[in-house]
């Protein structure tokens, strides 16, 4: 049975903050976070915090109940733009936030585009060391948009997926399973039917957004063949043919987005900073061919 959200483990991985932020402007001449940490994912427990274009990671590097600093600081009074990223890998809520006592504190403007990310753990950004450092978050700040991430750790295509599927508006979707129905064993008829199935009611859901579907990304010295004996390129075939099969899906080829190279993972599985790099530099050149969301600077990485 492959796991979602009806264990123990999957439960700690769909309460991580993966893709949480915190926006807002500020002439604030300093700011200072206080959160508290839960269950974790990984042992990663840094987030981000942008300000003006410049990142300053913040956090511990190990495990703590809670944790509370300054991060930023400057001896100059103007109002800048602060985006808050959380953990992407523990359960994190914040305890506070500081602004300097006389400083104005506004929300910042909504970000024009929106895109929702549905997927396992590489779509949760395991393991990336910080949440600017996966290929969600890299791709949000090069088109300047906001991700809903829902990656899940250990997520097959299943059904109930589309029961939890949000009520926003989103300029693009982005679909990236079938991993762990590999791994798992998960019959090839039954990951077609999930995916099918799941891949419909999102075309039915959203109105007109540019659906894309990767297919299982590398992983490198990968089995040959699960207990059924069917390979990992099968999976990758079956659901090439489900994505000609429902309308509206673009379909990405997930071995074009990472090389077959182990210094790109920590794993051989989930990637590294760098491979997420790569990822998101992919991704974005396959993002400007169907929209207009990516300036070529950034599509040619120049």
């Amino acid at each position: 049975m492959c796991p979602f959200y009806d264990s123990e483990q999957a439960i700690v991985r769909v309460q991580c903050t993966a893709g949480i932020r915190i926006r807002f402007l500020s002439d604030t001449n300093l700011f200072e976070l206080a959160v508290k940490y839960g269950a974790a994912a990984r042992s990663i427990f840094q987030g981000s915090l942008i300000v003006d274009n410049d990142i300053y990671p913040w956090g511990p590097e190990t495990a703590e109940p809670e944790w509370r600093d300054r991060i930023f600081h400057s001896d100059e009074k103007r109002e800048r733009l602060f985006d808050i990223w959380l953990p992407h890998l523990c359960k994190t809520d914040v305890i506070s936030i500081r602004v300097d006592d006389h400083a104005d504190f506004v929300p910042a403007p909504p970000l024009k585009l929106r895109w929702l990310a549905l997927g396992d753990s590489i779509m949760q950004g395991m393991t990336a060391t910080l949440p600017t450092r996966t290929h969600t978050g890299i791709i949000s700040l090069s088109i300047n948009a906001e991700c809903c991430n829902m990656g899940v750790g250990g997520a097959c295509f299943d059904k109930r997926i589309a029961s939890a599927l949000p009520t926003a508006k989103f300029d693009f979707i982005v679909v990236s399973y079938g991993t762990n129905d590999f791994h798992h064993s998960v019959p090839l008829e039954q990951m077609t039917d999930n995916a099918m199935s799941l891949l419909s009611q999102i075309v039915q859901k959203y109105d007109s957004p540019k659906i894309f579907l990767i297919t299982p990304v590398t992983w490198v010295d990968h089995p040959e063949k699960n207990q059924l004996g069917i390979s990992l390129h099968q999976y990758r075939d079956a659901l090439a043919e489900v994505a000609s099969s429902v309308d509206k899906i673009i379909l990405i080829d997930g071995t074009a987005m990472i090389p077959d190279d182990s210094t790109f993972f920590v794993d051989k599985v989930h990637p590294n900073n760098r491979g997420f790099s790569v990822y998101a530099s992919n991704f974005l050149a396959e993002l400007h061919k169907h929209t207009n969301f990516v300036s070529d600077k950034i599509a040619t990485g120049n």
